[in-house]
């Protein structure tokens, strides 16, 4: 268990501790899936071993299952800084933004502007809007583009956009976009906005409230550091009642005076209780003992850091613009392909990583777990990569094993 406030080293070491994946290398890959704390791989086995020996059909089960919800949807609030009334449970990402989608009274000829990178197989839930009548725009969002280029191609947009849908960090490049402006610009359109914050979310601080948006959906399993195949919502004003008449289990509250509505009853029973109670413990132990601002804080100047660090490095081009880093930092390296400096990578320092594949780069996702030493030891073997080609680069020692 983490103090609440020891002294950043201490802290650092608890965390770390607490993070059993760490200990298999260099984890920078929490942009595909975080490492999964402890205390929420026991809290989940803790449940999947009552369903094992008691069955999963008691009539208080539904019951349950919306108490653990519930339980969820308070650990996602605190660490949105959002009332509760706001946020939902979600299925993932795309279960978030097709609820969000669905509450839009779509009518044929309206259009939905789509903001993604080159290349990029977005795979939101927008493809569905054709048997609407709904025509989807894509337009392109290059790796450095500034803010102003962007607001200037909005303006462009045409007649009767009606949603905005974009990520708040470019998945590939982990490019910020300026969702505020963009939200200004849509909202004076007549446009809602719907964002994907799973680059963002636990990673750097986001208040949806003050973030201008309409709805923001993420993952549990990245920064949030829980179990895969849940998410969270978050629902502005313009959004939240019919969201509400669309899905209500998501916001657990099925009681009308005391008795459980049981046309919900079947949705429950599909619920993955042990995954809930999953989400909500890794949430709890990232807003209680590890907290959020010393997570905030510290996410943003390692990967600050290490952009610039790359940045130094002669052959090695970083992606990420300066000043619109969120937590992932993607680079190329002159004369290695992604996949192969990977592969010399991983053995060299143990490097878990990621690849921005369309753009035959390499992603690396900052975790406030990550330490210095760990970010110094790759910027180190970067250089060595960099200084020569995979035909030169000197052989990795090798274990020799006596028979």
């Amino acid at each position: 268990m983490v103090a609440p406030l020891p002294p950043d080293p201490a802290r650092l070491a608890a965390i770390r501790e607490a993070l059993p994946a760490l200990a298999a290398g260099v984890y920078l890959n929490t942009a595909a899936a975080g490492p999964l704390p402890a205390e929420t791989a026991r809290a989940m086995a803790t449940i999947a071993a009552a369903e094992l020996t008691m069955g999963r059909a008691h009539p208080h089960d539904p019951a349950d299952t919306l108490e653990r919800i519930g339980e969820a949807r308070a650990s996602i609030a605190a660490i949105l800084a959002a009332d509760l009334d706001a946020v939902a449970l979600t299925r993932g990402t795309n279960h978030g933004l097709a609820l969000g989608l669905a509450a839009i009274d779509w009518r044929p000829g309206d259009r939905a502007v789509v903001l993604a990178e080159a290349g990029d197989a977005v795979g939101w839930p927008v493809s569905s809007l054709a048997s609407a009548g709904v025509e989807v725009i894509s337009d392109r969002v290059e790796s450095a583009e500034s803010t102003a280029e962007m607001l200037d191609r909005m303006r462009m947009f045409p007649d009767r956009t009606r949603a905005v849908v974009l990520p708040d960090a470019m998945p590939g490049t982990g490019l910020r976009l300026p969702v505020r402006q963009i939200a200004d610009q849509a909202h004076a359109m007549g446009a809602l906005v719907l964002v994907d914050a799973g680059g963002t979310v636990g990673a750097v601080a986001l208040e949806p409230g003050r973030h201008g948006a309409d709805m923001v959906a993420f993952p549990s399993e990245r920064w949030l550091l829980g179990p895969a195949g849940l998410g969270g919502a978050w629902f502005g004003p313009s959004m939240l009642d019919r969201i509400r008449t669309l899905d209500a289990p998501a916001f657990g509250d099925a009681f009308t005076a005391g008795v459980l509505d049981a046309a919900w009853l079947p949705s429950l029973a599909a619920v993955d209780r042990a995954g809930v109670v999953g989400f909500a413990r890794s949430c709890g132990w990232l807003s209680m003992h590890v907290g959020m601002p010393f997570a905030w804080a510290r996410t943003t100047v390692l990967s600050t850091w290490l952009a610039a660090a790359l940045g130094t490095i002669p052959g090695v081009t970083v992606l990420t613009p300066p000043g619109q880093i969120a937590a992932i930092v993607t680079f190329r390296i002159s004369g290695w392909a992604a996949s192969t400096a990977l592969e010399e990578l991983g053995p060299r320092i143990f490097l878990i990583a990621g690849q921005a594949v369309s753009l035959n780069a390499i992603r690396l996702s900052v975790g406030a777990w990550t330490s210095a030493a760990e970010l110094t030891r790759l910027v180190e073997s970067v250089e060595l990569l960099a200084s020569h080609t995979p035909a030169t680069i000197p052989p990795r020692r090798m274990l020799s094993m006596l028979p």
